[in-house]
């Protein structure tokens, strides 16, 4: 007879098999939408059934042989996207070009920076240089037989190339916003870069759909009056009507459209996204508006959004389906610190990794808003995260929702229901860290706040897969100069993994999260170094006693201090002896990985501390992965 144990596993494993078959399903339907939109876009231009717009470009002779080119070039950039994705995720040399950050204090990477250039050349270069020959040709000869004036017909080709640029950078905006994303999973793309060149790419659609709207009212009102009518009131025909797809509503739809995304772009900065986040979500619903406007304006505008439409529509329906699961609260924690640690029951668990996160919903707080928990620890059936209140701000979320858990009742007795959550993701590639934690001679972990989750998470992962039964020793140390600890480290031979943690919150040092992780190192091979740092108040360094795990010859010790760290100082102070030995025990390169997380201006300042640890140290090869609080 199976014990519940075994069932449980084997259950785990079920459900992690079936969840693997419907990721590798989404993924070749999702790969499919690319090849199946051109095909579709490709043969039905020309043809005049299904046109609902006012203006139907894609059946006019003039037209339908340039959209064809804008087409080719739009797929041609997105095949030209995944082959340079793919070799950076497998081809060693590109990957390490692709991540160098050029502004040391930002985390912005080359790849991002050439896949945007590239991105704007197409479509404000190629673009139109494909195009101007044939548009300039078509009026060219009004101009030369003095109908129209040579500024008129460079106003009108200069539309016309503009309406096709806004066209496919429009498209190319619409991909990176799915949050469920099997074809950027599959290529490598974190989220984080995922959305910030999302970001980039929207801004300038919306520089380019306004010159493109300048460059159309310039050109209709040239040598007529009633520019401002042109905004908003259709034309008339010589009987006064405004009849459907005689282009009389083109500059009203148009101009609408273009409204639509200024809306979303001014809700997009990011005094809007930290202090009104609802208005800056809600706000991105009007993107449907804007696509819809621009279609009934041209018809050309749909066919280079299709992908992006198809793979938002699958990405709102499976975020859709998570508000109809609603999955228990089974743990909760009111840390002595003044975090939470909530433990949910979720079927995602297993597939869940270490730098990935998952967006919360709380019913009976919000059941539209959600916010993003990186994962602390999984089990086969569970998820654990951390979260820390907003102090002086009660009507924000995580004020609403910790004073929600605190009333609630876990396990209630009465025959209610524990509290509840809806859940979404997993998102986020996993780290990198995590899973090649073998290639490194030394992993630093340098977090701020509830960054240390997913610090707890990678750190968990590694020690579950070095654990063994070996008798050897098993060592944590602190940044304390004691004799003691020193002599001890050097005891070990396996990995060197330091945890640098600050929080202005006393007493983290007796984190549940924290105390599980300490005493599941034993059979480890691990020398863990960690340092906690209470920035509550300043203070000189103070030794705090824990109550920690210790077996055979474990030995568990943490100092804190109340001060700031230094990442640069650490990196020297710990980092360098271990490289040098590493060196002169026959090491070619001495590999090194660091983890960043935390506020922006921490995350700044240890990026700043990395780039000149490796200017003073380059023959060692340091590995940087930052995750972001801002999703």
């Amino acid at each position: 007879m199976a014990t519940p144990s075994a069932s449980s596993s084997a259950g785990a494993a079920r459900s992690k098999s079936l969840l693997s078959l419907l990721s590798m399903l989404f993924l070749v339907f999702s790969l499919a939408i690319y090849p199946a939109s051109w095909i579709f876009a490709h043969y039905y231009i020309g043809n005049k059934t299904g046109c609902f717009s006012d203006v139907c470009n894609h059946i006019k002779a003039n037209k339908y042989n340039s959209m064809r080119r804008n087409l080719a070039l739009f797929y041609s950039f997105l095949a030209l996207t995944a082959i340079l994705a793919l070799a950076a995720k497998y081809v060693r040399a590109v990957g390490r070009f692709a991540a160098i950050r050029p502004l040391s204090k930002s985390t912005v990477n080359l790849g991002e920076i050439i896949w945007f250039t590239l991105a704007v050349f197409t479509v404000a270069f190629a673009v139109p240089a494909t195009n101007w020959a044939s548009f300039y040709s078509i009026k060219e000869p009004q101009a030369a037989s003095g109908k129209w004036e040579w500024i008129h017909v460079i106003f009108e080709v200069t539309a016309w190339l503009s309406g096709d640029a806004s066209s496919v950078i429009f498209g190319l905006a619409l991909l990176p916003a799915t949050k469920y994303s099997a074809v950027n999973d599959a290529l490598g793309l974190p989220y984080s870069s995922t959305a910030r060149v999302h970001g980039w790419i929207g801004f300038t659609t919306l520089w380019i759909v306004l010159f493109h709207v300048a460059t159309g009212l310039l050109d209709e009102q040239w040598g007529t009056s009633g520019f401002l009518n042109l905004l908003f009131v259709p034309k008339h025909d010589k009987s006064g009507n405004s009849p459907w797809g005689n282009e009389n509503y083109l500059f009203v739809f148009g101009n609408w459209a273009a409204i639509m995304l200024i809306l979303v772009v001014l809700t997009s900065l990011k005094v809007v996204r930290r202090n009104a986040y609802n208005v800056f979500y809600l706000s991105h619903f009007l993107v449907i508006l804007a696509i819809l406007f621009s279609y009934f304006h041209s018809s050309m505008s749909i066919f280079f959004t299709i992908p992006g439409i198809a793979l938002w529509t699958i990405d709102g329906c499976i975020r859709l389906a998570s508000r109809f699961k609603a999955n228990n609260v089974i743990a909760y924690t009111k840390e002595e610190c003044g975090y939470r640690t909530v433990t949910v029951s979720t079927a995602r668990a297993v597939i869940c990794k270490p730098g990935q996160f998952l967006r919360i919903a709380v019913p009976a707080v919000n059941p539209l808003e959600y916010h993003p928990w990186s994962v602390v620890r999984t089990t086969s059936d569970s998820v654990t995260f951390l979260f820390a209140e907003s102090h002086g701000a009660p009507t924000q979320w995580t004020a609403k929702v910790a004073a929600y858990l605190d009333s609630a009742s876990i396990n209630p007795t009465d025959g209610s229901k524990p509290p509840r959550v809806h859940v979404q993701g997993p998102f986020g590639l996993p780290s990198r860290l995590a899973v090649e934690h073998r290639q490194y001679h030394s992993i630093v972990l340098y977090v701020g706040g509830t960054g240390v989750a997913p610090a707890l998470a990678i750190l968990q992962q590694i020690l579950d897969e070095r654990q063994s039964s070996s008798d050897a020793d098993k060592v944590v140390t602190s940044d304390s100069k004691s004799e003691t600890f020193t002599a001890a480290a050097t005891r070990s031979v396996g990995l060197h993994v330091y945890l640098f943690w600050s929080a202005p919150a006393p007493g983290i040092e007796r984190l549940t999260a924290l105390q599980t992780l300490l005493g599941d190192l034993a059979g480890s091979d691990i020398s863990l170094t960690m340092h906690l740092y209470d920035t509550s108040r300043p203070g000189i360094e103070v030794a705090v006693d824990v109550t920690a795990a210790s077996g055979g010859n474990q030995v568990v010790a943490i100092h804190a201090t109340r001060a700031r760290p230094h990442l640069r100082a650490l990196l020297n102070r710990h980092v360098v002896d271990k490289v040098v030995a590493a060196q002169d025990a026959g090491a070619e390169a001495a590999k090194v990985g660091v983890f960043v997380c935390g506020p922006e201006r921490f995350m700044e300042d240890a990026l700043v501390s990395v780039a000149h640890f490796e200017k003073e140290y380059e023959k060692v090869q340091v590995v940087t992965e930052v995750e972001s609080y801002a999703l």
